[in-house]
């Protein structure tokens, strides 16, 4: 009986230590976002979604490739504390579902993507200007109506990463048309 309960005992505690050191290189992988060049073009887009509802712009912009300067899209600072609850309110509604990955090369594929997010194409921001940040509130406070829409999402494989390459379409569809 001493054995058996020896033999357990020493498992679980192989068991244990193992478990340790891997939820430590986990952590600093997370942190420096390592872990994204083992990621699959879909996972690179559930993190980079989970990202955004968790106002994490530093693993947002690891996922992403922001075009050059003459598109008008919108640009994510790796900081977004500061932001008064804009980004929280933006995205706490924002759903998405992939249905098709329609074209896998090497180092490119295109992801059919159903983005849905409150209806925000036309905020009505004079009924909160006596708010502190009358924007957060209107946005929290949009029509409950929810915008489907269907974009693909292009796809590149940069310095050995998947990156999302951001585009009107796709800042258009996040926001529920806000941008």
């Amino acid at each position: 009986m001493k054995r058996i309960m020896m033999t357990i005992c020493v498992i679980l505690l192989i068991a244990l230590s193992t478990g340790c050191a891997n939820v430590n290189k986990s952590s600093t992988e997370v942190q420096d976002n390592t872990y994204l060049s083992d990621l699959s073009p879909e996972e690179i887009l559930e993190t980079a979604f989970n990202a955004l509802k968790k106002s994490d712009g530093k693993t947002f912009n690891a996922c992403v490739e922001y075009p050059d300067e003459e598109h008008n899209n919108v640009y994510f600072g790796n900081d977004l504390s500061g932001d008064d609850g804009y980004i929280e309110a933006l995205f706490e509604k924002m759903s998405y579902e992939v249905l098709q990955i329609k074209e896998q090369k090497e180092n490119s594929t295109i992801i059919s993507c159903k983005i849905s997010n409150k209806d925000l194409n036309n905020l009505d921001y004079d009924n909160y200007s006596d708010e502190d940040n009358p924007m957060v509130s209107a946005i929290r406070n949009a029509d409950i109506n929810i915008v489907s829409n269907t974009v693909d999402i292009n796809m590149e494989r940069k310095d050995k990463q998947w990156k999302i390459i951001i585009d009107d379409n796709f800042t258009n569809a996040i926001s529920g048309g806000h941008w």
